[in-house]
């Protein structure tokens, strides 16, 4: 038997394997899958404002934290635990008054990367959004 012959059988068994497949599996719908699109019964949500406040991370391990406009008026603070005592206390401030915060993160050149991600993980343990300043980043 020579090449070709056999390519044809292998395609024959195949299509025979295919078909007996395509006989025995069930098709039927399971479950409905939504549609992309507007969901008209879903409520909007309304828009919060946002006030950002800034988190300066510092080379010796102490943390600076204020609203952005008053960026004069930082409070600093020695550790982790007492900005999170800070951060959480300014996130229920805003909040009771329909705002929302979002936390911008500077850090020193000198200061470790650990401290920043610190910072990240407290934002996302708390749902604080979050971002960081790369103007002052300098790796």
């Amino acid at each position: 038997m020579n090449k070709r012959g056999l390519l044809l059988r292998f395609i024959d068994v195949g299509l025979i394997l295919l078909i007996a497949f395509i006989a025995i599996s069930e098709i039927e719908i399971v479950s409905q899958i939504p549609m992309p699109g507007t969901d008209e019964q879903a409520e909007p949500q309304e828009e919060r404002a946002q006030t950002l406040v800034v988190v300066q991370v510092k080379e010796d391990s102490s943390f600076n934290l204020g609203r952005m406009e008053a960026s004069d008026d930082l409070l600093s603070l020695p550790d982790i635990s007492s900005l999170e005592q800070q951060l959480v206390s300014l996130r229920d401030q805003e909040r009771a008054q329909g705002n929302d915060i979002v936390v911008v993160i500077e850090s020193d050149n000198l200061s470790q990367i650990q401290w920043t991600v610190d910072v990240l993980d407290l934002c996302d343990q708390y749902n604080i959004p979050k971002n960081i300043n790369s103007g002052s980043l300098r790796l």
